[in-house]
């Protein structure tokens, strides 16, 4: 990546021309490296300067999606004082929807056609970020949540409530377009965090009525 001014303001544009592109083209495939140019406003030997070929483009969209997600993050939970618990899981649950994101053409595109391995360590690295911030903001909220491993359970409703978003994405992108699919998919991940789940044995189940409230 460029460590001068004008570095980064090349590269800046051949990614949004490029988010463009795929937005508009619904695929990867939609890159063309001249096209690029002109529309970035760079010429082709800048463009390849930065980026070698279109994979190199595509992994660093990727980055950069995963990047707005930890963004998106931090500032909900920044935000969430007044909220109750509740409520703020559901607005983070709902970042999954943000047009901060990007055009979902190009989300579904990307979560589609690039292999996890480009972009491997990025993604762990903003998992395990995003993870440890919400266990520190939950553990601040202890009483209103189920007493277990706080770092196991984020671990699971974060991956459960993102591989839902992302197969609505990617089979059926009207889901995301529904305020009843969110509110299910942050009930969901309520219920399984909340004091009062009744998560455990067949015993624990009998033992509470097996009712949920």
């Amino acid at each position: 990546m460029p460590r001068t001014r004008q570095g980064l303001q090349i590269v800046e544009s051949v990614l949004i021309a490029a988010e463009r592109a795929v937005g508009a083209g619904g695929s990867v495939s939609s890159i063309r490296m001249n096209d690029l140019a002109r529309d970035a406003g760079v010429s082709v030997g800048s463009v390849y300067h930065y980026f070698p070929n279109r994979q190199a483009i595509v992994a660093e969209l990727a980055r950069r999606l995963e990047s707005r997600g930890l963004e998106l993050a931090t500032e909900a939970v920044s935000a969430s004082g007044p909220q109750s618990t509740r409520e703020a899981v559901g607005a983070l649950v709902r970042l999954l929807r943000s047009a901060r994101l990007g055009e979902p053409a190009m989300r579904r595109s990307l979560l589609r056609d690039v292999p996890a391995r480009w972009i491997e360590d990025h993604t762990r690295q903003v998992d395990e970020t995003v993870q440890a911030m919400l266990v520190d903001w939950l553990s601040q909220r202890e009483t209103e949540i189920r007493a277990c491993d706080l770092e196991l359970q984020v671990f699971i409703v974060c991956h459960a409530v993102e591989a839902v978003a992302e197969r609505a994405q990617l089979y059926r992108p009207a889901l995301l377009e529904s305020e009843a699919f969110w509110e299910a998919l942050s009930e969901l991940a309520w219920r399984f965090l909340r004091a009062d789940a009744a998560i455990g044995s067949a015993e624990d189940a009998s033992e509470g009525g097996g009712e949920n409230r």
